[in-house]
């Protein structure tokens, strides 16, 4: 788990940054899609399953989990998922910032 940590704290996020509410080892539990209700969070799983009936409790609660078997397809993900929040950049002609 620190290893994983170490990783996605590495990438750029001057603008998006990632926040850990959790972090344990074993199955996806009913209380970790809890939690991830109630602060609108991901749920991140690396080489674990699920508890019974999680998936049925994240899909009710809208939410997403995702889960890893590769930490380089994690990474990968998670830069793109970080991206994806980035407001386009548009340059005027005057030169002036919007998004």
């Amino acid at each position: 788990m620190e290893a994983i940590r170490e990783v996605l704290q590495g990438l750029p996020q001057d603008t998006v940054a990632l926040r850990f509410l959790m972090q344990s080892t074993g199955e996806i539990s009913a209380s970790d899609i809890d939690l991830a209700a109630a602060s609108g969070a991901v749920v991140v799983g690396f080489n674990v399953g699920l508890q019974p009936g999680v998936q049925t409790q994240a899909d009710a609660a809208r939410v997403e989990i995702r889960s890893y078997r590769v930490i380089y397809d994690l990474v990968d993900d998670i830069r793109k998922a970080m991206e994806g929040l980035l407001g386009n950049v548009e340059v005027s002609p005057f030169g002036s910032w919007s998004s």
